[in-house]
């Protein structure tokens, strides 16, 4: 079939062509912009597609628009895009013929025919001074198959069919039409020798005007022929919601906008008082913040702004009037009048605002779809009073008592909303339209002068929970740049996530159409969403449609929680204990440097902005020997303690009196809590402080060589204590007075990213310290100062590097990072095992202890994005990798049974999650 029209409509151009150079020998071409073509298609048109550049129009969305070349994929639009390609092809195929036609506009239609075929039909302006017979000669000479002439008083349609299939054409009034179709072509021929065709349609002509002079090409669609089109495949909810927005007649005009990553249709709507759109004529379209509240995972959604609420009242019940349901609102307001004591209209009209958002399907919780409402109130304490005040009275005339109807949701331990359990969502659906319309959305809950209402209070909870934790659907980057290219003021906004399109679509088509579009994840999952808004201010309400290509599947972490902070951090997040309920909290610094506590359900409990970065680790210290305890940490002029409300301790912050080179090394020598703070600074000095803030009297070392670039530790074996630093040339081994412990017997450059490790039983069962230097040298130092050294196959002075028992064994491993290959070693050298990743590992591997025999290897990849644990014997632990993108630390949050890994994610969340 597909070369039967190649082959028939190849003639037509061959004769375009001739007909082209013979006008050009005579005059230059006239350029005929006229809307006569109209009147060759068929009124049942369900949609139209019209340019004058059809040959560039087709090339680039064919060639360069993304979003397009995933659409084909679908049956529907992959018919029409074969339908494009051939007329692409045949136009483009003669030069001359191209170079006539790319400023002529041509019209492509599309109509149902017989049950369900949907077929295009093309109109084609022909030049006025050729003689149409001679063109007609040429192509019925030159065609194959069986021909028929059909006439239709001043028009005869030549048929040609074979056993490839049909095809047929006319030449009337200057315009050839074709089509592959016998009975789009009789339509056609009949309303066009009438002068009517869709322009007898009401509505199309006023849009027609509408069109953008400038535009590459233009669509236009007619709701009824497209609902009917729709009809035996869509299911009755998605039938209901369609046709309000569809009304009766309604046309769209709407310019097409090509990107490579967006394809938009921007335009106008020709309505009537029986589409729901005309219900906000008049409305003064502006920003809408309802969608800040919208916890992530809204895979569909419904938003309308409300500017004026009487001029709304006023055109909605006209649109009610228009469908037949006046009468029954009117009763509806009588009765549930008597229920409430008061006119729903004006109760509702008392404390909404005019932002109303429903979600149908929602994705957010355990992949559960659940739809729910949010209505945003003029006041969250007037909306409480109406609210207690009509649930009173209700419980009043059902003889209950008003808590019967009222409950507490605990988000944690100190935070609880007032939960009401008293159903308004059929009130919010018939005094504004029934695309807010829920079943069973019973519980209800006040956030931050928004009402929330859902089917449970397990979704309750859930969406209250979002919004405290900031893990909304504006704060994610994917729906950020998909609402970037939409209007910010507007009336009206329908929004569909392209990941959950096989999921909604299931319940929104017929079983045996869903089961007809095959590879529905494939389709959208490189899209970002779909988006279709209304401005009603207007005359003709204005409309915008996007659809936004990013390139990849998009995935959302499945976390415990996710918590937005401010922006986004590197440092690897601190486990620290509440003194108070024994469970572990979340200490964290931003980019910004502003601090924050996080309680173990991802609440933020207070944040602090400290104006420098942290460069030490968080270590807490009991400085009151009371059981309370307090953070301890440094910047490069301060050092700094706080209490677990966030407020500074007495004499603290501490000024530095040089700035410091690196993080603070903390000891407490008889585990008597009478701590010693070790602060090497930029004059070569290392400071001593005790926790009080006071410097230390009876220290009595000198200054270093050059700067110290790492952590002073201290290290005990028996009785004695070593406090140990090194800067680039040398190590130190001191006492607790500063004087110098152990002479080593071969001074080394030691790798400022290599810790000292103690060895209880090194070389020959002597104690012994483990470090490396900087020429990839595993050096043991003993305590009588011999050192030794052993190579290690490590290529760069960079490398990163952690000793410890991983087996539990008892033995020493050596874990490295080098580049992209993280290496295991035995103490003798020996390789155990090594793992290569996509990228450069940039932070030192961390070790986590799951039980006596059980350690486990921690990476970061920051550039994929990654984390990465692996097993001791070097396999990766099961569920790994997870999306992270800073160290993580793994423990305890809650008694749960199980470990929490907490880690940096995207769009400056921090992540929760589970490991087993």
């Amino acid at each position: 079939m597909l070369r039967r029209i190649l082959y028939f409509l190849s003639v037509i151009l061959l004769a375009l062509v001739i007909i082209l150079f013979y006008r050009r020998l005579n005059e230059k071409p006239v350029k005929e912009l006229d809307n006569h073509m109209f009147q060759a298609i068929p009124s049942d048109a369900a949609f139209i597609i019209t340019s004058e550049s059809m040959i560039s129009f087709i090339s680039e969305l064919e060639t360069q628009n993304l979003v397009w070349k995933d659409l084909i994929k679908t049956p529907m639009i992959g018919k029409i895009s074969k339908n494009l390609t051939v007329l692409d092809s045949l136009l483009s195929s003669k030069s001359e013929l191209k170079a006539g036609l790319d400023n002529s506009e041509i019209a492509v239609s599309y109509q149902v025919t017989g049950k369900d075929d949907v077929v295009p039909l093309v109109v084609i302006p022909v030049l006025a001074k050729i003689s149409s017979a001679n063109m007609k000669s040429f192509i019925n000479n030159n065609s194959q198959g069986t021909r028929t002439d059909k006439k239709y008083d001043n028009i005869t349609i030549y048929n040609f069919s074979d056993s490839s299939g049909y095809s047929g054409y006319y030449v009337y009034d200057n315009y050839l039409v074709w089509s592959p179709s016998e009975i789009a072509l009789e339509r056609s021929a009949r309303e066009f020798q009438n002068k009517a065709g869709v322009t007898i349609k009401k509505g199309f002509n006023e849009i027609l005007a509408t069109r953008g002079s400038n535009a590459l090409a233009t669509v236009f669609m007619n709701t009824d022929e497209l609902m009917s089109m729709i009809k035996p495949l869509a299911s009755k909810p998605l039938l209901i919601k369609l046709e309000q927005i569809a009304g009766d007649n309604s046309w769209f005009g709407v310019d097409v906008s090509l990107q490579s990553n967006l394809l938009s249709f921007m335009g106008f709507y020709s309505i009537n008082n029986s589409n729901y759109v005309s219900a906000f004529r008049g409305q003064k379209p502006s920003e809408i913040n309802i969608l800040d509240v919208v916890p992530v995972g809204a895979q569909q959604f419904s938003v309308a702004n409300i500017s004026d609420m009487n001029l709304f009242r006023s055109n909605y019940k006209k649109y009610l009037e228009a469908q037949n349901k006046l009468d029954a609102y009117n009763i509806w307001l009588n009765k549930t009048g008597d229920l409430l004591g008061q006119n729903p209209e004006l109760f509702a009209d008392d404390f909404f605002s005019g932002e109303f958002l429903k979600v149908t399907y929602a994705g957010y919780t355990n992949n559960k779809r659940n739809s729910y409402l949010i209505a945003k109130v003029k006041g969250n304490s007037l909306a409480e009073s109406a609210l207690n005040g009509k649930i009173k009275y209700y419980a009043e005339k059902e003889h209950k008592k008003p808590k019967a109807f009222i409950d507490e949701l605990r988000i944690d331990k100190d935070l609880q909303y007032t939960c009401y359990d008293f159903d308004l969502s059929e009130m919010i659906g018939i005094l504004y339209g029934n695309i807010f319309k829920s079943d069973d959305l019973h519980f209800w809950a006040l956030y931050d002068n928004y009402l929330f209402a859902a089917p449970s209070k397990k979704v309750l909870k859930d969406i209250l929970y979002a919004n405290v934790l900031g893990k909304t659907l504006p704060r994610q980057s994917y729906f950020d740049d998909f609402y970037h290219n939409l209007s910010t003021s507007y009336n009206l906004l329908f929004y569909q996530d392209s990941r959950s399109i096989p999921l909604t679509s299931k319940d929104s088509w017929s079983e045996s159409f869903y089961k007809s579009l095959p590879g529905n994840n494939d389709v959208f999952s490189n899209l970002n969403g779909i988006g279709f808004q209304v401005d009603a201010s207007g005359k003709f309400p204005y409309v915008n449609m996007i659809m936004d290509y990013s390139g990849q599947q998009k995935s959302d972490a499945e976390t415990i929680w996710q918590s937005l902070l401010d922006t986004s951090f590197i440092m690897k997040p601190a486990l620290v204990l509440n003194h108070y309920t024994k469970e572990n909290e979340i200490f964290v610094q931003d980019l910004k440097h502003t601090i924050y506590l996080i309680n173990p359900s991802g609440r933020i409990l207070w944040k602090k902005s400290l104006g420098e970065p942290i460069i030490s680790e968080i270590y807490q210290v009991d400085s009151y020997k009371n059981g309370k305890l307090q953070l301890l940490f440094n910047t490069a002029t301060r050092l700094i303690m706080l209490d677990r409300n966030g407020n500074y301790v007495e004499r603290y912050p501490v000024k530095l009196p040089s700035g410091a080179t690196t993080g603070l090394g903390l000891a407490d020598y008889d585990n008597s809590l009478n701590y010693r703070i070790f602060i090497p600074v930029k004059d070569r000095r290392i400071l001593l402080y005790s926790v009080d803030g006071n410097r230390v009297k009876g220290w009595n070392f000198g200054k270093t060589d050059h700067e110290v670039l790492h952590t002073v530790q201290h290290i005990r074996f028996g009785k004695r204590d070593y406090i140990l630093c090194a800067d680039r040339n040398r190590v130190y081994i001191l006492d607790r007075q500063g004087k110098e412990r152990v002479t080593l017997s071969d001074q080394f450059s030691k790798n400022e990213n290599v810790d000292f490790y103690p060895l209880a039983k090194g070389p020959g069962g002597a104690e012994a310290i483990l470090t490396g230097d900087t020429q990839g040298n595993l050096v043991t130092i003993m305590m009588s100062g011999v050192v030794n050294k052993r190579k290690l196959p490590l290529k760069t002075q960079t490398y990163q590097m952690v000793v410890e028992n991983i087996d539990g064994s008892g033995g020493t491993e050596i874990i490295t990072v080098e580049g992209k290959s993280m290496k295991v070693f035995d103490y003798l050298g020996n390789l155990l095992f090594e793992r290569v990743f996509p990228d450069d590992i940039t932070d030192c591997p961390n070790i986590y202890k799951f039980s006596a025999r059980d350690y486990k290897i921690g990476i970061v990849d920051r550039v994929q994005q990654n984390i990465y644990l692996f097993n001791n014997d070097g396999s990766e632990k099961s569920g790994f990798p997870l999306t992270g993108n800073t160290p993580f630390s793994i423990g305890f949050l809650k008694s749960s049974g199980s470990f929490n890994l907490i880690v940096g994610g995207r769009d400056n969340y921090i992540y929760n999650y589970i490991v087993k």
